[in-house]
Formats: structure tokens, sequence, C-alpha cells
């Protein structure tokens, strides 16, 4: 099945890593969402997340899985989802209340400079109230690994070390599975992701259009990512985000990420990159294998070719007709990847 991951406040993609390994072993494909609260309001963050939704999941026939700020992310979500809603929502240590950390936080400039809009939503508790809750199967995962004093901020109350139970159950006491871990980890639980794996195992796996399931252990038919190794992955970085305007991911200073609809693109250093592989970094030279970016008319196929040109790629066939009633030009970036720019009338994926 889809499944769709959202980090937490102050975290990235990559604080997901280990359950979407988990998940994949199992049979599943789980996709990577990103957002910034900093430079991000919560309407573009759930715009994107509805996009994401639409582009590249079975919207007959998917979950969502959020953890901390990323499941209010999914209750705001759920009103743009009419006729597309998930099949199950999982709900990993939640805020389903204002809850008192966010209150106590706000008062501070740069919890609100840092955490922006949404951390300033989250202490709100008409806003808290006003979101809906999934009308499919929906699980909450409540933490138990917080400490518990007299003297401590939830006193006695089993808590996570952010949220209490009772603010991460929010009255839902029947959907909840209390996990004895902390709050920032408790995406990494074998618990949580045995829980989970078994509650899809119960959801009905969707008909293909040929009326058939794909075949068991068959590779579907799509590209989730796509890694070049890179001698410069700052130079590489500003070629992809600058001269080809490529929007960038949130991501640790090691890898860059790039959205490109239903894939994405991952720059990493060619050492890193090889030694993951297993192989070794030497070799150059034409690689065997060309990307390809589809426009809409030949003229887009020159403007991006000169465009390349002018900010450090080399343009290696200038734009020109084809034999198959097309118009393209090669070109290849500050580490000889080649791409081809090509307007084919005949191709249905621009």
């Amino acid at each position: 099945m889809d499944l769709i991951l959202i980090h937490g406040m102050g975290r990235t993609p990559l604080s997901m890593m280990r359950l979407r390994r988990r998940l994949r072993r199992a049979g599943h494909n789980p996709i990577l969402f990103g957002y910034s609260p900093t430079f991000e309001t919560l309407q573009g963050a759930t715009g994107r997340l509805v996009r994401l939704i639409e582009r590249r999941t079975d919207t007959a026939h998917y979950a969502l899985v959020g953890h901390s700020l990323g499941t209010v992310l999914i209750r705001a979500a759920l009103a743009q989802l009419e006729g597309r809603m998930p099949a199950a929502c999982f709900l990993l240590t939640p805020p389903m209340v204002a809850c008192r950390a966010a209150k106590f936080f706000s008062r501070f400039w740069l919890y609100r400079m840092v955490m922006g809009e949404m951390g300033r939503l989250l202490a709100t508790d008409e806003f808290m109230r006003g979101l809906p809750l999934p009308p499919t199967f929906m699980r909450i995962y409540a933490g138990i690994g917080g400490p518990r004093a007299a003297w401590l901020p939830f006193g006695m109350e089993l808590n996570d070390g952010i949220l209490s139970v009772s603010e991460a159950t929010g009255g839902c006491e029947a959907a909840t599975l209390r996990v004895p871990s902390g709050h920032t980890f408790i995406m990494n639980s074998a618990q949580v992701f045995d829980d989970i794996a078994r509650s899809l195992a119960t959801l009905a796996p969707p008909v293909h259009s040929c009326g058939a399931i794909l075949q068991e252990n068959a590779m579907e038919p799509r590209i989730s990512l796509i890694t070049l190794g890179v001698a410069d992955l700052e130079r590489a970085t500003r070629f992809y985000a600058e001269c080809l305007g490529l929007p960038q991911l949130q991501t640790p200073p090691s890898v860059t990420f790039f959205e490109l609809g239903k894939t994405w693109l991952a720059l990493w250093s060619r050492e890193s990159l090889a030694a993951d592989a297993g192989l070794a970094p030497e070799g150059s030279g034409f690689r065997g294998f060309a990307l390809a970016h589809n426009v809409r008319a030949p003229t887009e196929v020159d403007a991006l070719l000169a465009r390349v040109a002018a900010c450090g790629g080399t343009v290696t066939k200038p734009g020109q007709p084809t034999d198959w009633g097309g118009y393209s030009g090669y070109f290849t970036d500050p580490d000889g990847f080649v791409w081809e720019v090509a307007h084919n009338p005949d191709f249905p994926h621009v």
C-alpha cells in the first residue's frame, strides 16, 4: 500500500527513515513528505501534502502516517481530501488538543520565530478543537516513556516527555495504543511498526485495472528516486537549484533532495554513493544513460539550453528537429551527467 510519512516539529524526513525501511521490507510503498514550520504556513504545507497524495498514491487505497506536528498536517488536510480519504491514519504522539508545552513555549520569541504559524496554532484551543478526525480507520500511539515525579511538569501523569497521554489521546482512548517510548523517537519503536503492519494487513488490497492483484514481490512500474553521485555537492546543488530552478527539500548538509513530481532527485557525494552501493568510485566519461526532461514547445528547448550554458552546464547538442517528429538537444551538468531536453508532441508526460 502507498503510505505518506510526515515528520514532526523540528525534524526532517530523515527521522522517518527507519520506519520507512521497515515498511518497505513489509511490501509497502512509503513516501516521505517534508515541510518547514519556519518558512511555511500550515495552509501551504497541507496544500503540498494534498498535491503529493494526488500525484504519488493510489487515492482509492492509501494511508497516512504522521508524527507529532505531522499529525496536525494530516488532520488539516482531511478537509481537502473529500472523495480521496485515506484508508487509514496512524498518528504517532499527536497533539490532539492545544498542549501545555506549546502554550508554555509560545511565550518566547525564539519559539515563535522558529516554529512560525504552526507553532502558534498548536497553542490555540479553538484551532485544535476544530481539526477533524479521520472518518476511516485511525490509530493513536501515545508514548508513556516520559519521566514522572510530583515536582515535574506532568506530575505523576503518564507522558512522553512532551505530551501527556490525555493530550495525545484527546478522549479517543479506544483508538489508542500506549507505547513505552518518549516523544521524539517513537517512530523507531518496533511495537509501533508491528501494529501498523498488522493494521494494514486487515485492509483489503486494491484490485488494479487489469482485474488482478500485482504479482507478489514484482517490481511496481515506477521510479521513486534518482541519485547522482557528484564531485562537489555545493556546486551541484547550486546548479540544480539556481540554474534549473528545481524545488529543493529541507535536508541535512550531506545530501540534497529535489522534488520532481512523482520522483525525487538526490545529489550525494560520488564516494558516498559508490560506498553505499558497494562499488568503486573510479570511472568517468559517458555513463551509458541519459536523463530526460520534456517541455511543451521547441522554443522551450532552446531557452532551457541557453540558460544551462549561461550557468555552468555544457550543451553537447543544440536543439534541432529529430527524425521522430520532435525537437531536442542535450547538455551535461557540472559532473558530466547527460540530460536530454525534448519536445515530443506524441509523448503524454510533460
